[in-house]
């Protein structure tokens, strides 16, 4: 009898209050069902904006996110590294990497060169970031002599040269061959 004794208007809104209540609780459920499938949340820099090679990281391009551990490359940053400059290309919205920043525009360690060397005679298709075998080629009285001077990793290509970073100790060795011939370029497989 007290049912009866109620306005249908609020019996009507009674309903609709448990629906929405049990709406809510289901998608919430589902939210942590979700958040425990994909496991702990990692903060992480992310983009926002296009980050040039060269460019440094600041509020304006970057953003702190938390994201779930199961969704991080390898390498992700997860520390405050405003400030370092971008070694690679980084689009809007990636998580940036330790591969992608560097104290210097290039990525240079203290152990590392960069040395830019003129267009070679036969130049393969060279992008930022490819990992070159460098080829000294030259020629001897009765042939052509080729010997493998180590590796390098492309960080500019322009009209008038290729710049790549190599290891110090093989510098000296690379502008010997220069001097004495050229220094082509073989390009390795692209790493996944």
């Amino acid at each position: 009898m007290r049912l009866q004794a109620l306005p249908p208007r609020r019996v009507g809104a009674f309903a609709v209050a448990l629906l929405v209540g049990g709406a809510t609780w289901s998608i919430l459920n589902a939210a942590r069902t979700s958040q425990a499938q994909w496991g702990d949340l990692l903060t992480v820099l992310v983009a926002v904006e296009v980050i040039e090679p060269g460019e440094e990281l600041t509020l304006n391009n970057t953003e702190v996110r938390a994201l779930p551990l199961a969704l991080l490359p390898r390498g992700a940053v997860t520390d405050e590294r405003r400030g370092q400059l971008a070694t690679a290309p980084i689009g809007v919205g990636q998580i940036i990497i330790e591969g992608q920043i560097g104290v210097d525009r290039h990525g240079l360690e203290p152990d590392r060169r960069a040395i830019t060397l003129p267009q070679p005679l036969a130049t393969p298709a060279l992008t930022r970031g490819d990992i070159v075998d460098l080829i000294s080629v030259r020629a001897t009285q009765s042939s052509v002599a080729a010997s493998s001077l180590g590796t390098a990793q492309v960080v500019q290509v322009t009209d008038h040269g290729i710049t790549v970073v190599v290891d110090q100790h093989i510098t000296a060795t690379v502008f010997e061959a220069l001097a004495s011939g050229s220094v082509e370029f073989a390009r390795r497989p692209t790493q996944r």
